[in-house]
């Protein structure tokens, strides 16, 4: 029995004695689990080079990795994958190749071609923007790219923009980034006519006013009036347009009217900021003015209510309608309501009166509307009843006068004084309720937009800021985000303009 055991465990005991050292073998088999024979020595299945595996060097990775950290990463540029790589290359013996006519940079491409990066695709290289398109410039690779405010199929413009191409979604210039569309001006309201950049005129903008609220600018400003235009006569038509006058020295002191078209921001990707449009006026059309063409220059002009017909005069008291025929001669127009009758000034030997010209140019009295000695009518627009004057007398207060030529001139009331700021310039909304651009009195001065109210009005008698330059931020700057502005008043040369 006990040598049938002993014969029995024999070939166990021989294979223990032949078991090798610790950490000795000659297989994996003879290695713990986790270990492989490497060399005739137990190593960890992750000491490989392999990615993930450990080493205290890039020499103990493979060719196509990097030790980092004591593990072996992918190293710049290699893969394993197609996965990999950028989607414009694929994996070849662990390097991320270039697939036909892709790119990284420009050593990617053929000679005479460049790295368009937004893409990466090979382009025929450019010497300057002459070889682009009109709108491309030629960009730091020398391949042609879209110019500020212009895109294409790659974008070119800011997430807050679209890219006009004709053949599929907009009628405005192909290839030109387009601001979103701002709703129209509202005639019977006033308006500001500041800058986004105080003491820049150049950067002209209109910020609505509202009242009770300090400032409601649009999403993005209504910009797009040069320098030239800034501070001169404008008006709001019964479309909702802004008409105004381009100052043009350039063309010996001209004075042109022109409707004004919104223009849009210049998204300019390589730098990440805006750019303000430039050429403003190119797009907006002119109104004709033939009878001052050549001559003299245009000096005044009117827009009808309603209709946004212009009448305009080259000096004196002659005025003249957009095909140059003669439309009213020895007054001065102020206002000129829908069914066409007019608010004009005569003056004579006996000094200036004001009057109503019916449709057919008979003269109507104001009756019952006389100016006192030290009286003036600072504010005129039209009404749905006639025409309003906003008179100031000697003592600097303000009153509202409803006239026409049809029936007697009404008092409408006295608005709230204004002690403690200084008039610049004023404006009368369709509501009645006056507004005016004045500075502060005092060493800390200041614009700001008062609206006044009538003690008929809701509520009555109102004096409320709708505008304060106090107001504007500490830090601001438009060229970072238009939709986060301030519109900056000039005592110079700012403006309220409303309607007709």
């Amino acid at each position: 029995m006990y040598r049938r055991l002993l014969a029995a465990l024999a070939p166990l005991l021989v294979a223990a004695c032949q078991l090798a050292p610790e950490g000795r073998c000659e297989r994996d088999g003879d290695c713990l689990a986790g270990q492989h024979c490497s060399a005739s020595i137990c190593v960890s299945n992750l000491d490989t080079g392999d990615i993930g595996a450990s080493c205290a060097a890039d020499a103990d990775c493979d060719a196509w990795s990097a030790c980092d950290a004591g593990r072996c990463v992918l190293a710049t540029g290699a893969c394993t994958a197609s996965l990999d790589c950028p989607s414009w290359a694929t994996c070849a013996d662990h390097a991320c190749v270039p697939l036909a006519g892709r790119c990284g940079t420009s050593a990617d491409c053929p000679t005479g071609s460049g790295c368009d990066a937004r893409v990466n695709r090979c382009l025929p290289s450019c010497a300057s923007s002459a070889d682009c398109a009109a709108w491309q410039e030629c960009g730091a690779a020398n391949v042609c790219v879209p110019s500020p405010g212009h895109c294409d199929d790659a974008g070119g413009c800011h997430r807050t923009q679209t890219c006009c191409l004709q053949a599929r979604n907009c009628a405005g210039e192909d290839h030109a980034c387009v601001d979103p569309a701002l709703p129209p001006l509202v005639p019977g309201s006033v308006v500001l006519w500041g800058t986004l950049e105080a003491g820049r005129p150049g950067r002209s903008a209109i910020a609505r006013l509202e009242p009770r609220k300090p400032l409601d600018p649009p999403s993005f400003p209504y910009v797009g009036f040069g320098a030239s235009a800034y501070g001169l006569r404008a008006f709001i038509t019964g479309s909702g347009e802004l008409l105004y006058t381009q100052h043009e020295s350039e063309s010996g002191d001209r004075q042109r009217i022109r409707v004004s078209r919104q223009d849009s921001f210049a998204w300019d990707a390589s730098l990440s900021w805006w750019r303000y449009p430039e050429a403003t006026a190119a797009n907006d059309p002119e109104v004709p003015t033939p009878a001052c063409d050549g001559a003299v220059a245009l000096t005044s002009w009117v827009v009808q209510r309603g209709t946004g017909d212009v009448l305009y005069a080259c000096g004196g008291s002659t005025y003249f309608d957009v095909t140059g025929a003669l439309r009213l001669s020895g007054y001065e127009l102020h206002a000129w309501q829908a069914d066409g009758s007019m608010l004009v000034t005569r003056t004579d030997a006996t000094g200036t009166a004001w009057l109503a010209l019916d449709p057919s140019g008979n003269e109507a009295p104001l009756t019952g509307f006389a100016l006192a000695s030290g009286e003036t009518v600072v504010a005129v627009r039209t009404s749905v009843m006639g025409f309003r004057l906003v008179v100031r007398d000697a003592a600097g207060a303000l009153s509202l006068w409803e006239v026409s030529g049809l029936y007697p001139a009404i008092g409408l009331g006295e608005y709230p004084p204004v002690a403690g700021y200084t008039p610049l310039q004023l404006a009368l909304a369709e509501d009645g309720a006056l507004h005016l651009l004045a500075t502060k009195d005092g060493p800390s001065g200041g614009e700001v937009v008062l609206r006044l109210t009538l003690p008929t009005a809701t509520p009555p008698s109102e004096k409320s800021v709708v505008y304060d330059e106090a107001r504007a931020p500490g830090i601001l700057w438009w060229t970072t985000d238009p939709s986060i502005f301030f519109v900056f008043a000039d005592p110079a040369t700012s403006r309220l303009v409303t309607g007709p």
